[in-house]
């Protein structure tokens, strides 16, 4: 990915395409640990609390339609059965 702005859009991008993945594949998300994996890689990369809190409020949104889905999915195959 690349990112005219220095890098902030595209480890965005990268930590939210992470995020959605870690959440599919093991039920469970760690933001901290993310974005101090992403700030290891490249320094300052986000420089503002906001930019956190950006990636703290779309996990929330992710898990609630992950939720959702699997909840829908296990009434389906309820019915199916």
């Amino acid at each position: 990915v690349h990112d005219l702005f220095g890098g902030y859009r595209a480890a965005t991008f990268c930590a939210l395409y992470t995020m959605k993945e870690q959440i599919e594949n093991e039920s469970t998300l760690n933001v901290y640990e993310l974005a101090k994996l992403y700030h290891t890689k490249r320094p300052g990369i986000w420089r503002h609390n906001g930019d956190l809190l950006f990636l703290y409020r779309c996990a929330e949104i992710l898990f609630s339609e992950y939720k959702s889905s699997n909840s829908n999915r296990h009434y389906l195959s309820s019915i199916i059965t």
